[in-house]
């Protein structure tokens, strides 16, 4: 997840500083638990800056009233990788193997 952000966060694009960056899971832990082998897939996780869901862009993914819209989170059952997500500004489909992909307009 960190080589496919390359260093920028992965809903704003700034810098991800040591301290200043965490992990955003799309399909909520609580609904998976940690023990849930999905809940680490490439195409559920993003790069976010902000130390935890307290700040940065890792607040807004957690906090925003359109964060399903924007895919920064999915809904309980929904597959992360089917999801669209806006990243930096675009739309795109994510893959369990690290790569990024234009979501297609029906899929919005």
């Amino acid at each position: 997840m960190y080589e496919r952000a390359d260093g920028r966060c992965e809903i704003g694009g700034e810098p991800l500083r040591p301290g200043w960056r965490s992990i955003q899971h799309r399909a909520r832990r609580g609904t998976g638990g940690t023990s849930d082998p999905g809940t680490h897939r490439l195409s559920n996780l993003l790069a976010v800056c902000g130390p935890d869901a307290s700040a940065g862009c890792h607040a807004l993914a957690d906090g925003a009233s359109d964060r399903y819209d924007n895919g920064w989170q999915v809904h309980r059952g929904d597959d992360p990788a089917a999801a669209p997500v806006l990243y930096r500004g675009a739309r795109v489909l994510l893959d369990d193997q690290g790569g990024i992909h234009p979501a297609s307009e029906e899929r919005m």
